[in-house]
């Protein structure tokens, strides 16, 4: 009871075959269930997909944030967005995917965009060319008229 989340440690002197083997077992695990595998300071994590707030892509990576922090994962975020429930997850741009559960507000002060604010107070731009999709649910969730 003492642990939140299942937490696995890899120690190993370089990320040779055998460890990106072993990191593939768990994210393959992980795909079944509603969890992830991420990597965080050299950690390797077993995330519940409820707790995190979103997926993006920064340059060549693609990572998670949760309220503990950002960790790197190893799926794509095409490959997510298809295995992800549409019902609480939305993509607002190329490189990010938002969990609907951990917004906390969208800011449509400027016309003609919209930033979403997640619980943990950071700010996503959504894209100009999905403005459209984010006002359709908005409206659909009846949020605004």
């Amino acid at each position: 009871n003492k642990f939140k989340n299942i937490e696995i440690n890899i120690n190993s002197p370089s990320l040779d075959k055998k460890t990106k083997m072993i990191i593939d077992i768990i994210s393959s695990i992980s795909d079944e269930e509603s969890i992830i595998a991420a990597e965080q300071n050299n950690h390797i994590y077993i995330l519940h997909i409820n707790d995190i707030f979103c997926f993006y892509s920064d340059e060549k990576y693609n990572y998670c944030t949760t309220k503990e922090g950002n960790y790197k994962i190893r799926s794509t975020l095409h490959e997510l967005e298809e295995k992800l429930n549409k019902t609480n997850w939305i993509r607002i741009s190329n490189s990010c995917i938002l969990n609907l559960n951990h917004i906390r507000c969208f800011d449509m002060g400027t016309i003609g965009s919209i930033v979403v604010i997640l619980e943990n107070g950071e700010k996503k731009d959504v894209s100009k060319r999905r403005i459209k999709e984010i006002a359709k649910l908005l409206k659909d969730r009846r949020m605004i008229k």
